[in-house]
């Protein structure tokens, strides 16, 4: 199990061979290992992406 606080983000990504099911929540995940997730038996949920940070500083335009 790896537990990661909300700041931190994690991908899956395909290498090596799963042989039970389990469910996934993170970031993003390849196609390969979702495909290999589900052949197992598991299921991959994907977060949403995270809002970008709003500007600090005004854009030349509105100076």
């Amino acid at each position: 199990m790896i537990l990661l606080t909300p700041s931190q983000r994690a991908r899956l990504l395909a290498n090596g061979e799963l042989k039970a099911g389990a469910t996934f929540v993170v970031a993003g995940a390849s196609k390969a290992a979702v495909e290999a997730v589900e052949k197992a038996g598991g299921k991959v949920d994907i977060l949403p992406a995270k809002p970008k940070a709003e500007r600090w500083y005004k854009p030349k335009a509105e100076r």
